[in-house]
């Protein structure tokens, strides 16, 4: 007989608790990884009045080993979600009497395709909570209006590391605003963008208005005559 065959011959005269007893070591593990704010709780559905049988940073709700299975393990039970899922994740618990909640888990141990036991982990995120309301807090007093104001604002800046990029996508940009494909462009569509431009300021730019010219598709003269026109007083 091989050794897996013979461990598993070992297994098969196990009781479920006995089996499960077995992952006991691997609690206090993940409580000293996940840290104090996580409660790691492995529960034996074959004694659901005591389902308890390790506990790691159990203060968080205050339970200890011996504590009953919760109403949540016994619907996941009753349901069958215990016994088509692998786990579940993402849910609230609460304890204290709905005091305290919780950001919680549930894996599912199976043994010859029975659920025997779960491992839950339930994270106390309070204070990560309170840090992210104050920081909205701080933001309301010294960055007023920050998203609406930032959303509506009129103007824009392009972070660009070339005088040439900022001419460019200034100019990509009049061109999408007139929602006209550039090869449909006018004579008038081109003084439009060019005259938008000037008001920019971009051709203060050393070299814009070769720039312009390439994202426009014409030639430099073009450009020059175009901005002759634009700056011509009205």
């Amino acid at each position: 007989m091989m050794l897996d065959d013979y461990e598993a011959a070992l297994d098969d005269h196990l009781t479920d608790s006995e089996y499960v007893r077995r992952f006991i070591p691997i609690v206090p593990f993940l409580g000293e990884v996940l840290g104090k704010t996580s409660e790691v709780v492995l529960h034996d559905v074959a004694r659901l009045d005591a389902s308890v049988i390790a506990i790691a940073n159990g203060e968080n709700s205050g339970r200890t080993i011996g504590a009953p299975a919760t109403d949540l393990v016994l619907r996941m039970l009753r349901d069958g979600r215990a016994h088509t899922d692998d786990y579940v994740t993402g849910y609230r618990a609460s304890a204290d009497g709905g005091g305290k909640f919780f950001r919680s888990a549930t894996y599912f141990f199976r043994r010859h395709g029975r659920v025997v036991a779960m491992l839950c982990i339930n994270t106390d995120d309070s204070l990560l909570e309170q840090l992210i309301g104050l920081a909205g807090k701080i933001g309301e007093r010294h960055l007023p209006g920050i998203t609406t104001e930032l959303e509506d604002s009129q103007w824009q800046e392009n972070l660009a590391t070339s005088a040439e990029e900022i001419a460019v996508t200034a100019t990509q940009r009049e061109i999408e605003r007139r929602g006209v494909p550039l090869g449909d462009f006018t004579p008038a569509d081109r003084q439009e963008v060019v005259a938008a431009l000037e008001n920019e300021g971009i051709f203060r730019l050393k070299g814009a208005v070769a720039d312009v010219a390439d994202a426009l598709e014409v030639s430099v003269p073009t450009v020059y005559r175009c901005l002759r026109t634009a700056r011509r007083p009205k």
